[in-house]
């Protein structure tokens, strides 16, 4: 448990089956254009194996865009550095349009309310008609406090 300073193995095996998992509930096909905001290394682009027509990761780090763009080399899978209070002038700067499908995983906690507000805002003004948008943030599964 990282809580405690210990070192933990990451099981990347299981963590690429968890992904797997999750990305076959977005329902993707060959019209879906994937918008993934916070993207970091492009785990949920790791897991589309489906032909689609679009994958997008944004992430702020520029060193998680450059280890995702070595990871996934798909030719319709792109992959920008960027704040996600600008993911409205990150699109139209690569005249990205169609979004039908948006990832937010990890990225609220992150945010403060106004941002938060905001981010929405901006995906409500992106998002194409029938938009899916999945949303996950982490929880707390073993106390936290102080012993």
């Amino acid at each position: 448990m990282r809580l405690s300073r210990e070192k933990i193995n990451i099981d990347y095996e299981e963590t690429s089956r968890f992904f797997g998992e999750r990305a076959k509930k977005l329902r993707l096909d060959e019209r879906s254009r994937v918008l993934d905001i916070a993207c970091g290394i492009g785990r949920w682009a790791d897991a589309i194996t489906q032909d689609i027509s679009g994958y997008i990761g944004v992430d702020f780090s520029k060193e998680l865009i450059e280890i995702a763009k070595s990871r996934n080399t798909k030719e319709n899978f792109s992959f920008y550095q960027g704040a996600a209070s600008d993911i409205s002038d990150i699109l139209a700067s690569h005249h990205i349009q169609g979004i039908n499908k948006i990832l937010m995983m990890g990225i609220l906690i992150y945010l403060n309310d106004n941002e938060v507000a905001d981010l929405f805002k901006q995906v409500g003004s992106i998002a194409g008609k029938n938009v899916t948008i999945c949303i996950r943030e982490p929880i707390a599964i073993e106390d936290r406090q102080s012993k």
